[in-house]
């Protein structure tokens, strides 16, 4: 549906003001398929739609196209429809996020017994929560990885890997921390109890299961996990790119690092920042020094879209792209990809010595966590390389590809 709206749209008439064009944009789909678009300003506001975003993706990608020379009031758009965040890089969906009491809320359940999957499974079911099931601790932390649930109930005796190890490397994940976990046991020794609470438990169930305590200790915790959430989002998320911050990134790389040397991984960081962008700011202001920040955080975000790479807003003019597993030739060509990405963009920069249009510069390090090292140095190795990139004339990756 989104390509075929996207071409009908663009059979409107040229427009030589990018908000006349957006406003026609916004009116012709009302007539198609519901008010889908609210017009703000020169721009346009998704409504809820499952389509909107793919749609509008296509408009501006087809329009910009058809019309290299406006490529610079691209910045303007972007002030008004915020690009996509996927927090693969964020654990929580946005849904969540914007209305925390009225979703169906997912739990998994972690238990090696057929018998107790299939009650547990029964009463939540019942209660109105959707349910994914783990067998093992292995099973569990691909599925907490994967789905983000809401709460993860726990069997503390299991073959192989038990709940303990499991509540352990949970809560070292940065992308799983956060997920209230409730002990599932027989078990009630107060050391065991402690025990578990210390790893980072939230609540313990004792077998066999009373199915009025249960769903009172899970809604509980459910809710209590959702406003953690938000208080979380609040403090971790820039403003102004709708990016991780510095201090979400700092949390990251700390666990990155750690998983990077529990087996033996090399760890890659790119540092970048845009050239000249204190003069892009004294001609043109602050608000479109902000426009920029904000666009540039839009093209990242979308190279990065389908990998497993953290992308941060370091701070200012500065992002940061976290590469696990990754050596540093393939570190630099990635970074090399993402400077001529910058670059075909021909987004206009009024005082650049280097020509007329923006760049970035980019410092590329790649460390083999261990022992004698720690995550700090991966920065500082990658804030050298984005130093000799300026110093070797900016518009550059260092070291070079």
């Amino acid at each position: 549906m989104a390509e075929n709206l996207a071409d009908a749209v663009l059979k409107l008439r040229r427009h030589q003001h990018l908000g006349d064009f957006f406003a026609d944009v916004a009116a012709f789909l009302a007539q198609q398929v519901g008010r889908l678009f609210e017009v703000v300003g020169c721009g346009v506001k998704l409504c809820q739609h499952a389509g909107a975003g793919r749609t509008v993706s296509l408009i501006r990608h087809r329009w910009l196209s058809a019309n290299k020379s406006k490529k610079r009031r691209a910045l303007r758009y972007s002030r008004v429809v915020r690009h996509r965040r996927r927090f693969s890089r964020h654990p929580y969906p946005d849904k969540k996020r914007l209305h925390p009491m009225s979703e169906k809320y997912d739990i998994l359940i972690v238990d090696d017994n057929p018998q107790n999957l299939k009650v547990l499974g029964a009463i939540l079911i019942e209660a109105g929560y959707g349910i994914h099931i783990a067998q093992s601790g292995e099973q569990a932390l691909k599925a907490a990885e994967t789905m983000r649930p809401d709460l993860i109930l726990l069997d503390i005796m299991m073959p192989g890997m038990d709940g303990y190890e499991v509540c352990r490397r949970l809560k070292a994940d940065a992308l799983t921390e956060h997920v209230p976990v409730i002990f599932l046991t027989a078990k009630i020794e107060e050391e065991d109890v402690v025990q578990g609470l210390e790893l980072g438990a939230v609540d313990y169930v004792t077998k066999p299961f009373n199915a009025a305590i249960l769903l009172a200790r899970v809604k509980t915790h459910v809710r209590l996990g959702v406003h953690q959430r938000l208080l979380f989002e609040q403090s971790n998320i820039d403003a102004l790119t709708l990016l991780p911050n510095r201090r979400r990134f700092d949390s990251v790389l700390a666990a990155a690092w750690r998983k990077a040397l529990h087996g033996e991984l090399p760890l890659a960081l790119v540092l970048l920042d845009v050239d000249y962008f204190d003069s892009f700011k004294d001609v043109l202001g602050s608000s479109e020094g902000d426009d920029l920040i904000r666009w540039l955080a839009a093209l990242l975000d979308e190279a990065v879209l389908v990998s497993p790479h953290f992308l941060a807003h370091y701070g200012g003019k500065e992002f940061a792209i976290l590469l696990a597993d990754t050596g540093l030739q393939a570190a630099v060509e990635f970074a090399e990809t993402l400077r001529l990405s910058v670059l075909d963009a021909e987004v206009a920069h009024p005082a650049s010595p280097l020509g007329a249009y923006v760049t970035i510069s980019l410092g590329v390090a790649s460390l083999q966590a261990q022992a004698a090292l720690d995550a700090s140095d991966l920065v500082k190795a990658a804030d050298q390389q984005l130093i000799l990139a300026k110093q070797h004339g900016r518009n550059r990756v260092y070291p070079s590809p």
